[in-house]
């Protein structure tokens, strides 16, 4: 009991901190690559079909570890154990950090994003 209320404070000071911080500020971290490729490429599926439960699943997780990669000192486990109103504002933090470090990274995203269509396309033939 005493660790949770110690781990509950300590996430709730640091969501504090990531709301009241510019949420545009350059993160320390980047996503881990194959995260990044299961969220590309999952978006490249659902602009042709509709994903399936298990496939919405598992790309939902791996867009969150994404997102969850720009908010340093938190991991998937913790997140899901804060109440749903810091869920919600780690989550933005997390998203905007995300977009800002696409723009920053466009030749990269372009690139796994190509690759995604080419598998597609190998896919569909």
């Amino acid at each position: 009991m005493f660790k949770t209320s110690i781990f509950a404070c300590t996430v709730m000071a640091a969501t504090a901190l990531f709301a009241a911080a510019d949420s545009r500020a350059t993160p320390p971290a980047e996503p881990s690559e194959a995260d990044l490729r299961i969220h590309l490429t999952c978006s490249e599926i659902a602009l042709h079909r509709l994903l399936t439960f298990e496939e919405a699943r598992q790309c939902g997780r791996a867009f969150q570890r994404v997102k969850l990669s720009f908010v340093p000192g938190l991991d998937l486990a913790q997140y899901e154990a804060l109440s749903a109103a810091d869920r919600a504002t780690v989550n933005l933090t997390g998203y905007r950090r995300y977009v800002d470090w696409s723009e920053s990274n466009s030749g990269r995203i372009d690139t796994l994003r190509d690759a995604a269509r080419a598998v597609m396309t190998l896919a569909a033939d």
